[in-house]
């Protein structure tokens, strides 16, 4: 009994296990006794599936396959409780090693990018919703210079897209979306001298986003074309915005 109900006159609260009793009854109580809930707990099933091969997943829209662009689907481990997905694992060899990772959210209609980077690695994991990646591979020396990739990434079969410098990004979001992004370098580092981009419905990159008047940040709403990018990247650093 505490000073309040010696105060008030109270008597002193029953121990715990007379309490619980007189709330659950007796049978209830031994209905749920540990044994059988182990019982019970170790008969539901539990599910491993991993729903596609990495070439079913990628669900290409458009374009080329691009050189070096890798997409791994998880395996998602599900049971009576909910689920358990592993995104990311050093012994995948996924082509980034990240420093630094974010947790984006995005209204329907919003479009990132298009954005370029040119010594970090990148990777995207859509975990609600829906998005589509358009990519173009502005390296001389590969296989697909000069193509474009214009893929979609599902929540409901979830997977990293990764991808290395010198290839122009964006995701579109025709809903609302919650996506995972992992970059080899952190934004601190990389924000001044390494952050290009292009306006995102550039003819010359081809790539046929569905919404012609999407929601940008300001700084994409004034990047410039790909050709004024190509020549402002011989020039100097890129315009920070």
């Amino acid at each position: 009994m505490n000073e309040r109900d010696e105060a008030a006159g109270g008597a002193a609260p029953a121990p715990f296990e007379e309490r619980n009793r007189r709330i659950i009854p007796e049978k209830v109580i031994a209905r749920q006794s540990a044994p059988d809930v182990l019982t019970r707990m170790t008969s539901w099933p539990f599910v491993s599936r991993v729903r596609e091969t990495p070439e079913q997943a990628m669900k290409l829209i458009a374009g080329v396959r691009l050189a070096d662009v890798v997409y791994r689907p998880f395996t998602v481990n599900e049971d009576a409780r909910g689920g358990f997905t592993e995104v990311f694992c050093d012994s995948w060899g996924l082509p980034i090693t990240p420093a630094q990772w974010s947790v984006v959210t995005s209204h329907p209609r919003v479009l990132r990018g298009m954005h370029l980077h040119l010594r970090h690695h990148e990777a995207i994991t859509v975990i609600q919703g829906r998005a589509l990646v358009g990519l173009y591979d502005l390296r001389e020396t590969s296989a697909t210079s000069r193509q474009f990739m214009f893929l979609g990434l599902d929540g409901d079969s979830p997977g990293c897209l990764a991808f290395p410098p010198g290839i122009l990004h964006g995701w579109y979001f025709p809903m609302k979306a919650l996506h995972l992004q992992s970059v080899s370098e952190s934004w601190a580092d990389y924000r001044i001298d390494d952050n290009w981009g292009c306006t995102f419905n550039d003819p010359e990159l081809g790539i046929p986003w569905p919404d012609p008047s999407p929601i940008l940040s300001k700084g994409a709403a004034e990047y410039p074309s790909l050709r004024a990018l190509c020549a402002r990247m011989a020039g100097g650093p890129p315009i920070v915005k």
